[in-house]
């Protein structure tokens, strides 16, 4: 299944309202809010990057798809001594260009996600 700007965009409003929920508002008055705040220029992305930083979102994203294995190993490595395989894994999570390149070649419709949310689209776009 292809993640596309519906999907995008539903899961910035969902994200967007249920802060609004979370601050005290009515479902109601939470979609109205939102729904009058939005312009060209004050975007589903640019309401959702007020509220969680995108070095976070990146974070998680990278950490869930690619860096969580690579702990893992590294962990192992360490428990079993081997300084050359905890430096090699360390160095990748070090390394955002090959986390990108990950997330290009296995998770393009993430890949798409994050560049919109980092660009402050208002839909996705396909930059893979």
């Amino acid at each position: 299944t292809v993640f596309d700007s519906d999907d995008y965009i539903a899961d910035l409003d969902a994200e967007n309202i249920f802060t609004k929920i979370e601050n005290g508002m009515t479902s109601i008055q939470a979609v109205n809010s939102y729904y009058n705040e939005l312009t060209p220029t004050r975007t589903r992305a640019t309401i959702f990057l007020e509220q969680i930083s995108y070095d976070t979102v990146q974070e998680n994203v990278f950490y869930e798809l690619i860096d969580s294995d690579f702990y893992d190993i590294i962990y192992t490595a360490s428990e079993q001594g081997d300084i050359f395989t905890v430096m090699y894994y360390q160095n990748l999570i070090d390394d955002e260009q090959y986390h990108w390149d990950v997330l290009q070649s296995n998770y393009p419709d993430t890949y798409n996600f994050l560049k919109s949310l980092q660009d402050r689209l208002a839909n996705i776009a396909l930059y893979a």
